[in-house]
């Protein structure tokens, strides 16, 4: 299962969006975008690890660090300041 398929994953990334779009501050819009693009993007990185296409081994170390810097991106976006 990826996470990018996950109900959950898709609602938040729609409600990111929308919260996003009715920031009023400019820099703010533009950091938090960049935050919700940080966040896609380490999804389809764990995402491809965990593929079956992927012939390597499974990197725990790589895999932890990218859980751990999606948690924080995700805390950040789920608390910002509309």
């Amino acid at each position: 299962m990826k996470i990018s398929t996950t109900k959950r994953y898709i609602e938040d990334i729609k409600k990111f969006k929308t919260r996003i779009e009715h920031i009023a501050d400019k820099k703010s819009q533009v950091y938090y975008q960049k935050l919700l693009d940080e966040l896609q993007f380490k999804v389809k990185v764990i995402d491809d690890v965990h593929s079956s296409n992927n012939p390597g081994k499974i990197q725990p170390v790589i895999i932890k660090e990218h859980l751990k810097e999606l948690s924080e991106i995700r805390y950040q976006l789920e608390h910002m300041k509309v």
